[in-house]
């Protein structure tokens, strides 16, 4: 009958809104900064667009694709160097 109790207390935990016993905030992972072989022209603005929307707090995942060559992993090092400064 553990589950039935567990069950019981969390429907009067809902009713109460107290979640803090069952929910811990998410271990942050650490950020290493990356080296950057070059900077690509244009990338400033693209750059800008992805690091607003992953600010954004409706934003859970963000999808980045394109042609070999045109920047996608140097796109993702740039982030991830902003997420250290922004974690420092």
């Amino acid at each position: 009958f553990s589950m039935l109790e567990d069950v019981k207390e969390l429907t009067d935990r809902r009713i109460t809104g107290d979640f803090n016993a069952v929910s811990a905030p998410p271990i942050r992972d650490v950020v290493e900064e990356r080296d950057l072989h070059g900077i690509i022209v244009g990338q400033e603005t693209v750059l800008k667009k992805a690091w607003n929307r992953l600010m954004d707090d409706g934003t859970q995942i963000m999808g980045l694709y394109g042609m070999g060559g045109v920047g996608k992993t140097t796109l993702l090092e740039r982030i991830n160097n902003k997420f250290k400064v922004a974690n420092d």
